[in-house]
């Protein structure tokens, strides 16, 4: 599974940046504004520290309107907006773990969005580059974050069952 696999990288990559820039922020040009339900700014004004804590630069602009200075360097090529709203929904479904489970999900979110697409296209240079990278990786197990598998293995028996070559 490609995006399985891509997204393990990009997991322990992600991982390891996070432990070696101590949530170093990257300033965006143009910040980014950003609008949002009464419901959502109520939730996101309590949990500024949390977002500060992830590497957001983030002020209040006037009414429900925000703008997002700052991210985590870490972030990479990643919409910004689409994950500041992930985060947002996940803050509001673990109120009771906040600072655990979101600094762990948002790291696997990062990786999950920024990861290749199980049905992208790859070229043979891009696949063998992936399976190096895979193969440099010190994972323990080969599943996604997620607990999907990155790879299955059949037995040659299994395969031929499979095809109803073997009764």
């Amino acid at each position: 599974d490609q995006h399985a696999a891509h997204e393990r990288i990009l997991y322990e990559r992600l991982k390891q940046r996070r432990l070696d820039s101590d949530r170093a922020i990257q300033m965006m040009s143009p910040p980014l504004t950003i609008d949002v339900t009464h419901n959502e700014r109520v939730s996101l004004e309590a949990s500024k520290e949390i977002f500060a804590k992830l590497g957001f630069e983030i002020d209040h602009f006037g009414g429900n309107t925000f703008i997002i200075r700052g991210v985590p360097a870490m972030l990479g090529k990643l919409n910004v907006r689409e994950l500041f709203f992930d985060i947002l929904d996940s803050l509001d479904e673990n109120i009771s773990h906040k600072s655990y489970i979101i600094d762990e999900d948002y790291i696997i979110t990062c990786a999950c969005k920024q990861a290749i697409k199980a049905h992208d296209a790859l070229s043979n240079r891009e696949i063998d580059a992936l399976f190096k990278e895979l193969e440099g990786t010190d994972i323990e197990q080969f599943t996604c974050p997620h607990g999907r598998p990155i790879m299955i293995k059949f037995t040659r028996y299994e395969l031929e069952r499979y095809f109803k070559r073997i009764v």
